[in-house]
C-alpha cells in the first residue's frame, strides 16, 4: 500500500507541474503557462505598443511573474520558463540583435534574464525563436516524433528551424536559419 501512495504521489506531482512559455514576436508579446504534456493551461497576447529596449525586456519580466502567480495560485509547480525571441541570440553573452524590434538592435538581455531568475528561483531557457518554433512542432505538431524537420516562419522577418537527426541545427554563431 505504501508503494501505491508513493507512486501516485509522484504522479500527481507531476500532473501539478507546468512551464513558462513567453514568445516575444516584433509588435506582440505571447505568454502561456503549459501543462507538462503540452496543453494550454493559460495564454494571453500583449501589443508591445510604444515600448521599446527595456520597456519591452521589463515586460518579458512582469509577465513572466504574472504566470508564475497564477501557477502558484492554481497550486502548480513551474519546472522552467522558457523564452523564445526574433532575430540573433548570443547564448553567453545575452547580447540580442532583433532589428525588427525597436531598441533590441543591439540589446543586452543578460541583466534582465539574471533580475528574472533571481526574483522567480526558477531555470529560465532563451532561445531564437526558429529554434522554439521547431521545438514546438516536434513536441506536440506535425513533427511530433520526426527526427528531420524544417519548419519555416514568415512575419516581421523570415526564419526556418532545422531539425536533423533529432538535434537543432544551430549553426556558426547560432545563426543557422536566420534569413532576415
Amino acid at each position: 500500500m505504501a508503494i501505491l501512495i508513493c507512486k501516485l504521489t509522484k504522479m500527481e506531482k507531476k500532473e501539478m507541474q507546468s512551464v513558462v512559455g513567453l514568445d516575444l514576436k516584433n509588435h506582440r508579446l505571447f505568454y502561456a503557462l503549459f501543462s507538462m504534456e503540452g496543453d494550454f493551461l493559460y495564454r494571453r497576447r500583449k501589443a508591445l505598443g510604444e515600448r521599446w529596449g527595456k520597456q519591452v525586456a521589463g515586460l518579458l519580466i512582469d509577465h513572466a511573474e504574472l504566470l508564475i502567480d497564477f501557477a502558484r495560485d492554481e497550486r502548480r509547480k513551474i519546472v522552467t520558463v522558457g523564452i523564445a525571441i526574433p532575430g540573433a541570440f548570443d547564448i553567453e553573452s545575452g547580447q540580442v540583435y532583433a532589428p525588427g524590434l525597436p531598441g533590441w538592435h543591439d540589446f543586452n538581455l543578460a541583466p534582465y534574464l539574471q533580475q528574472l531568475k533571481i526574483r522567480l528561483n526558477v531555470p529560465i531557457e532563451v532561445i531564437p525563436d526558429r529554434w522554439a518554433n521547431i521545438l514546438g512542432e516536434y513536441w506536440q505538431r506535425d513533427a511530433k516524433g520526426a527526427k528531420n524537420a524544417i519548419v519555416f516562419s514568415v512575419g516581421s522577418g523570415i526564419s526556418t528551424g532545422i531539425m536533423l537527426d533529432g538535434q537543432i541545427i544551430r549553426g556558426k554563431d547560432n545563426l543557422a536559419g536566420a534569413a532576415g
